[in-house]
């Protein structure tokens, strides 16, 4: 599959770095007479944009501070779980260089810059109109962001050259939404960007998505007739499909060309720009850190597959295959043998260590080189587009026939396979979303909208119990309580809020701490 090539280009984008005011005012602009002056330019100024756009482990590491994970080693969403993120608290990782950088406005600026330029410049219109429309979705998608984040932001479309007028105040979240509607209907209206998949738009914006993101955001903010309508759009575009060839390939490098249940994803090239979600799952015994760890109220909210309770001392057994897709588990086969966290190169111990004793597995298999991994993180897709349909099917009372079916063809699908459901229920919609979009970056914001953190995010994260692995059969003999890895503390005064960075208050008296942070 073709990729957008990503090359940063801060001193074409008039994107010189200043650490002030909200980072809106560029300090240093590369000299027109050199740029901005040809079609090759502004294809040159999209890839920039399109450079850190959105980043990997913000999708695989926000489930930790959720009731889905634990994140173990503060890769931005341990504090933020267990309510101990105070706003002098980072929520970014070094291993990722776009991880948790929700406040930042260097993403905005750029693509105000781009688009304040680009109708000076001679080249096909449609071209144009389609670039000038990829660019806007960016943007709204950034606000989107902004807004779940951190509610009231500063809202800012136009570019700022002076300093002195970037000490902004935060815009009210409602005009802020407003403005994102607002341009992901004139682009959904428009006829500028295409219907296509993934693998066919060769990673760019597309129609699809600005309707993935509005039907998103509109189920976020509980409007659901006008969610169920988004997604409805998206599911009838023909160019999507249900990837049927393992649910577990389908997050993995080798099915890129094939899968077109992708409706946009962030794109990786070996070599220039990679990731390493690998090396941060993975278990000591494959070089890696452990560091997102599935939790066991996770392993609980899979069914069995013959509809049995869940049994204490089988666990793993007789479970939707999803979980032995999304979750490396005590007695798993693993590289020609069973994992074992309880001796040999995975026992928990310091400095790696395994404290569910259950490391995500999604995404992070097979791989060749673990700090040069190449394979793209959808951050939309069809089945999502399912789940919104079927969810709002609930509350409006539209469709709901059609809703369940969709349900079904998520569970139906090749390598999953799981008994079809017969009735459409809040427990049955809120249940398979948590599991079909485990570690996907959403289920903090399904808590937050469905106000269930006094439950979800309150007392102790367990994993497994202690025990022995048989490493002939995989079976495993368990023994003692269930492992208390960390004490969680909901605060429900900061409504879900990430706090406002202190550094950013300190150099602009105009901007407030949110609620629960002073």
């Amino acid at each position: 599959m073709k990729k957008i090539i990503y090359t940063l280009i801060v001193t074409l984008l008039a994107v010189g770095c200043n650490d002030d005011y909200l980072d809106l005012a560029p300090n240093g602009d590369m000299s027109e007479a050199t740029f901005w002056k040809s079609e090759k330019d502004a294809d040159l100024a999209l890839t920039g944009c399109y450079r850190g756009w959105e980043g990997w482990s913000n999708i695989l590491f926000f489930d930790g501070a959720s009731d889905n994970g634990y994140e173990q080693y503060n890769y931005g969403a341990k504090k933020l779980g267990n309510g101990s993120l105070t706003p002098t608290d980072g929520t970014g990782t070094w291993t990722d260089g776009n991880s948790g950088k929700w406040f930042t406005y260097y993403r905005i600026r750029k693509y105000n810059d781009f688009l304040a330029r680009i109708d000076n410049i001679e080249m096909d219109e449609a071209k144009k109109a389609r670039y000038k429309a990829e660019v806007r979705f960016l943007r709204a998608y950034d606000y989107f962001n902004k807004v779940i984040h951190y509610g009231d932001m500063p809202l800012v479309t136009e570019v700022i050259t002076d300093i002195n007028k970037a000490a902004l105040s935060r815009t009210p979240k409602e005009e802020v939404t407003k403005f994102i509607f607002d341009e992901l209907d004139a682009i959904i209206s428009g006829e500028a960007l295409p219907i296509q998949n993934v693998i066919d738009s060769k990673g760019h914006v597309t129609k699809g998505a600005a309707l993935a993101l509005k039907a998103r955001f509109k189920l976020y903010l509980g409007e659901y007739e006008k969610a169920q309508e988004a997604a409805a759009k998206v599911i009838d575009m023909s160019c999507y499909k249900l990837f049927q060839n393992g649910y577990d390939k389908l997050f993995l490098e080798e099915s890129e060309g094939s899968n077109k249940e992708a409706i946009l994803s962030i794109q990786f090239v070996p070599d220039k720009y990679n990731n390493i979600a690998s090396l941060t799952c993975l278990p000591n015994s494959q070089g890696g850190w452990a560091a997102l760890q599935a939790s066991w109220d996770l392993v609980k909210a899979y069914e069995s597959i013959d509809g049995t309770p869940f049994n204490e001392d089988k666990p793993f057994e007789n479970k939707d295959p999803r979980l032995a897709m999304t979750i490396l588990y005590p007695g798993a086969p693993y590289y020609g043998d069973y994992f074992d966290p309880f001796s040999g190169p995975d026992k928990s111990s310091a400095p790696i260590n395994c404290p569910t004793r259950m490391p995500v597995r999604k995404y992070v298999e097979p791989y060749t080189d673990a700090w040069n991994q190449s394979g793209d993180f959808m951050v939309f897709r069809l089945a999502e587009m399912y789940l919104t349909f079927a969810e709002c099917a609930l509350y409006t009372g539209k469709d709901q026939d059609k809703a369940l079916e969709y349900i079904n063809m998520i569970r139906s699908r090749n390598s999953v396979d799981m008994p079809p459901k017969v009735n459409l229920t809040e427990e049955v919609v809120r249940n398979e979303r948590r599991i079909e979009l485990a570690f996907e970056g959403l289920r903090y914001f399904d808590i937050k909208r469905w106000d269930i953190g006094e439950e979800a995010l309150n007392g102790p994260v367990l994993g497994t119990r202690l025990g022995s692995v048989d490493h002939t059969t995989g079976e495993v003999t368990w023994e003692g309580d269930r492992i208390i890895v960390e004490q969680r503390d909901f605060n429900p005064e900061r409504n879900y809020l990430l706090p406002i960075p202190q550094s950013e208050i300190d150099l602009n008296p105009n901007i407030t701490q949110n609620p629960g942070y002073n």
